[in-house]
């Protein structure tokens, strides 16, 4: 009976408290703005598959790399620090709340556990970095508010060589969209041209375009957005912008 009551006292401990993030707050996410800003009349070449024009309101994707293991203590309730492990591979930016980007680990790799409970995490929770919206300051975190059944989260602040190292990798795929337009080159055969317009938005929409070429300067137009297409191969396209 001594040694249920202690492990239900050690429980309560640890899923009783919130580790509050360090220097207050930070601000409310913002979505980033990114804006179309090819030159005109430049000549520019794209392979096939990739995007010649993206361009709306989104938050791009990130991740960040772990090359080897990481080992650390983290308080957690009643400052009681427990052991994480950061598996080596990728951490993927899986949730903004609170002024904080969380990147988070497989978690059948990485671990958390606690004495007299083991494991401290169950499915949805986040094992590795966040890092304030708009600011330094990152820190090693473990989210497991799906095992406790509400919010706790406990951070451990880390020192200027890991900041160094634990940087943000940006992908051109967005995270999140608030209205995006993209155009992506799909590839040049049977002696036609192959485009798709992407609009994301309150309303979804994907358009094909198609346009003959006969190795000559060719005009092509995708809803006011004009472009001059000068080469085109297996490969990719040469072109230039003529209006944006």
């Amino acid at each position: 009976m001594t040694k249920f009551i202690a492990a239900l006292v050690v429980l309560l401990m640890f899923a009783g408290c919130t580790a509050q993030p360090t220097g207050g707050t930070p601000e409310a996410p913002k979505l980033t703005v990114k804006e179309f800003n090819a030159p005109l009349n430049e000549k520019l070449e794209a392979s096939t598959g990739d995007s010649i024009l993206m361009e709306g309101r989104y938050i791009p994707d990130e991740y960040i790399d772990v090359p080897q293991p990481v080992d650390v203590m983290i308080p957690g309730a009643m400052m009681i620090p427990f052991p994480v492990h950061v598996a080596q591979g990728r951490l993927e930016l899986e949730s903004i709340k609170d002024g904080w980007k969380y990147y988070c680990g497989d978690l059948s790799d990485s671990a958390a556990s606690f004495p007299g409970l083991g494991s401290v995490v169950s499915s949805g929770d986040c094992i590795g970095i966040r890092i304030p919206v708009g600011g330094d300051s990152p820190q090693w975190v473990v989210d497991n508010s799906n095992y406790n059944g509400f919010e706790t989260i406990y951070s451990r602040d880390m020192d200027s060589e890991e900041a160094r190292k634990y940087q943000p990798k940006k992908r051109s795929t967005p995270f999140s969209v608030q209205q995006l337009t993209r155009i992506t080159f799909d590839g040049y055969y049977d002696g036609q041209l192959h485009f798709t317009l992407e609009k994301q938005g309150d309303e979804r929409e994907t358009r094909e375009f198609v346009f003959d070429f006969d190795n000559e300067p060719t005009p092509v137009g995708f809803q006011g957005k004009n472009l001059e297409v000068l080469e085109a191969n297996n490969l990719g396209i040469t072109y230039r912008w003529v209006k944006l």
